[in-house]
């Protein structure tokens, strides 16, 4: 039986897909796959569609874009609310000389992530 919300699947067709969420009245499962030039698309499935599915517990982005904006360990969305390395640019700059700056140095570095900063 499928009941994990937030990991990939694969439809029967051989589709991709990743589950996030219901909606509001509970009886439809929402879900969003990527065309093949990387565009998401945000669909809904009743659950009797998503038992057909097959879990993939080792795929954890989309091909399409974990080569052109990876995403970041989960951290990131736990002290930042971002989840993709096209958003640390914007993150670096609203905190750059507050006290967050150092924390976010650090975070980086326990996680090798390359970032190269503006040092005036």
């Amino acid at each position: 039986m499928n009941d994990t919300i937030g990991i990939f699947y694969n439809k029967p067709d051989g589709t991709l897909v990743k589950t996030y969420g219901f909606t509001g009245s509970g009886a439809e499962i929402l879900y969003t796959w990527c065309d093949d030039q990387g565009y998401p698309h945000d669909e809904t499935c009743t659950d009797a569609e998503f038992q057909t599915w097959t879990p993939r517990r080792d795929v954890k982005d989309f091909p399409q874009w974990e080569k052109s904006d990876p995403l970041l360990p989960y951290s990131f969305d736990l002290f930042y609310d971002i989840k993709r390395r096209s958003q640390l640019v914007p993150l670096y700059e609203e905190i750059k000389g507050s006290d967050e700056e150092q924390f976010f140095r650090e975070l980086l570095a326990e996680h090798e992530i390359p970032f190269s900063f503006d040092e005036e």
